[in-house]
């Protein structure tokens, strides 16, 4: 079963003097796999994205697989007939991540132009304890 940890919303960031709440990420064991699944209008600038969070996750000394390209998703506006978006999608399976691979994620960068999110596959099924930001 997949837990989503965390989603990087593609909106644009809140006023000045509001704070966003945010929801606690779990923590990720050694043996969990991490799914990343990767979205954005631009597929070049989603590839090079992905090929470089999978260098960095090899270099962290992860066993990882991909970046899978995913079937694109058209948007079509409600309104206009003729207006629609199209959604390139990646997805990286990291099989066995390490310490470093894990502190790797937690301090991700990517494009604002990018929505990214994490899924852990627990391995045993029982699910991972909260940790208090």
């Amino acid at each position: 079963m997949a837990k989503k940890i965390y989603v990087r919303p593609r909106m644009p960031p809140p006023a000045q003097g509001r704070k966003q709440k945010r929801e606690a990420p779990a923590t990720i064991r050694s043996d969990d796999r991490v799914l990343v699944n990767m979205e954005s209008e631009d597929p070049r600038l989603l590839d090079m994205e992905a090929r470089r969070l999978y260098e960095i996750l090899i270099h962290s000394g992860a066993k990882v697989l991909g970046p899978i390209p995913v079937p694109i998703r058209v948007v079509r506006d409600a309104d206009v007939r003729e207006m629609e978006s199209r959604i390139h999608r990646r997805c990286i399976k990291i099989l066995r991540s390490t310490e470093e691979t894990i502190s790797v994620l937690e301090k991700l960068q990517v494009s604002h132009h990018i929505a990214i999110s994490f899924e852990v596959e627990e391995s045993n099924g029982v699910p991972h304890p909260r940790v208090l930001a």
